[in-house]
């Protein structure tokens, strides 16, 4: 739906897919990546939040560890604990990184996926406008993903919005 929209909305509504490779038989090494196309589309540097969605179906209570660093800093792990029967299509809003200068390195899975393709088990997304983030939010899990429902403010309700705006500007993803 994000990339259906009209010029006004597109950088609020933009989007990056992470591309990983197998590292190890746990780990998945993401492929360095920077946000120069949303700069230069947009001439403002992004509000990044990364989303970390389920391929394949999860069986066993799964760690994930995601490990991100800033520039001039020490790499920081941040666990996501996905329970057993989490469906494909099932996405979760990772807490941190959450500026634009932060980068994700690797996905390491625990227990190790017996098929040794960490990589194929997961999809990394970057949500990097507001837009984005509230599409994610109204989301529905498919197997293709999220599905969004379609959302309109009716021209003689001019009053609401400002009050949408409000609330995406105050929207935090935790």
């Amino acid at each position: 739906m994000g990339r259906r929209l009209t010029a006004p909305f597109e950088r609020g509504a933009d989007t990056m897919t992470l591309r990983m490779r197998v590292g190890d038989s746990a780990t998945a090494t993401v492929d360095s990546y920077d946000f120069a196309d949303h700069v230069a589309r947009f001439d403002v540097q992004p509000e990044p939040r990364y989303v970390l969605t389920v391929i394949r179906n999860i069986d066993v209570d799964t760690t994930v560890t995601v490990t991100h660093v800033e520039p001039g800093a020490k790499e920081v792990g941040t666990d996501v604990v996905v329970p057993a029967g989490t469906m494909a299509g099932t996405s979760l809003a990772l807490p941190v990184p959450v500026t634009p200068t932060a980068r994700i390195l690797t996905l390491k899975m625990a227990p190790t996926p017996a098929d040794n393709r960490p990589d194929s088990y997961w999809n990394l997304t970057v949500l990097l406008g507001n837009i984005a983030k509230l599409l994610w939010v109204v989301g529905v899990p498919t197997k293709a993903g999220i599905s969004i429902f379609m959302m309109s403010i009716p021209d003689r309700r001019k009053d609401l919005w400002p009050k949408a705006e409000a609330i995406i500007g105050t929207l935090r993803i935790i």
